[in-house]
């Protein structure tokens, strides 16, 4: 009997199914590590499963291990060339995963701990503060967005983020449209919830050896940012947020959208829903 044929009898068999599986876990496998140079030609290496794993623990640590569990993060092929292509740019460098069914009243004491008390403004307080945005952003079952940024202190540090500053929400709302209209791509504004945990982790991992106050240790210790995705829609004020070293205290405000000051950018993002 030819040997070919005595092999057709001993070979696994793997139905159609088994081989999808084994196709999805090549292809997902293959997706697991981002990688780029930026325009500084640093290379940035992103692995979403490290990935996921460091902001589950970041939760765990702010206790809230029985209210997030950050499912696997998978990307189309096109959404990682266009994350590559955003690093290469320089329009981020860093990913958080931001848990959307958290609500601000649970997350603003555990991303202050440390820190005086948080200051509210008269327009953020008159508007509804925390709880409004809850209202309006909270979602109702457990949801998760992945968000790339740029991790950087203060906006004037980066070049991209430095144009945003003077510039009113308003146009922002233009500058940000001709943008994506040109790199076909959809960078955002951040929210204040996005705003909260990304200072955190900056604080937790900037300076460690240096009191948590210490103005070294916080984005935006010398200006302010648009938050642009939190916005009171009765009033159609803009949330603004930063780090008042003076006082050692997170000041959240809220000013109308055409306001500008020299000192006032917007962080910017490209986010993706995350699907269980």
């Amino acid at each position: 009997m030819p040997l070919d044929s005595e092999f057709e009898k001993i070979k696994p068999k793997l139905t159609l199914e088994q081989l999808k599986e084994i196709a999805d876990l090549t292809e997902k496998k293959e997706q697991e590590i981002i990688k780029a140079k930026n325009p500084e030609n640093q290379e940035i290496e992103m692995n979403l499963e490290s990935e996921r794993q460091y902001w589950q623990k970041f939760y765990e640590n702010h206790d809230f291990k029985h209210k997030v569990e950050i499912p696997e993060i998978h990307l189309e092929d096109k959404e990682i060339k266009e994350i590559e292509t955003l690093i290469e740019q320089g329009f981020i460098d860093k990913c958080a995963i931001i848990p959307d069914h958290l609500t601000y009243q649970e997350l603003e004491p555990e991303m202050s701990k440390g820190y005086e008390e948080t200051y509210q403004g008269s327009n953020f307080k008159q508007d509804g503060s925390f709880a409004t945005l809850d209202e309006q952003e909270q979602a109702k079952q457990p949801a998760y967005r992945l968000v790339f940024y740029k991790k950087v202190q203060n906006l004037g540090d980066d070049k991209i983020l430095k144009q945003t500053r003077g510039k009113s929400p308003d146009e922002m709302d233009e500058y940000l449209k001709e943008t994506n209209k040109k790199l076909n791509t959809d960078i955002q504004g951040i929210s204040l919830k996005d705003y909260l945990i990304t200072q955190r982790e900056f604080t937790e991992t900037t300076n460690p050896d240096k009191n948590i106050q210490d103005k070294s240790r916080h984005m935006d210790e010398a200006g302010w940012n648009w938050c642009l995705k939190s916005r009171f829609k009765h009033s159609g004020r803009v949330v603004r947020a930063s780090w008042d070293p003076g006082n050692r205290q997170l000041n959240v405000d809220a000013f109308d959208s055409s306001g500008s000051h020299s000192n006032y950018g917007s962080r910017l993002s490209r986010s993706f829903v995350m699907e269980k």
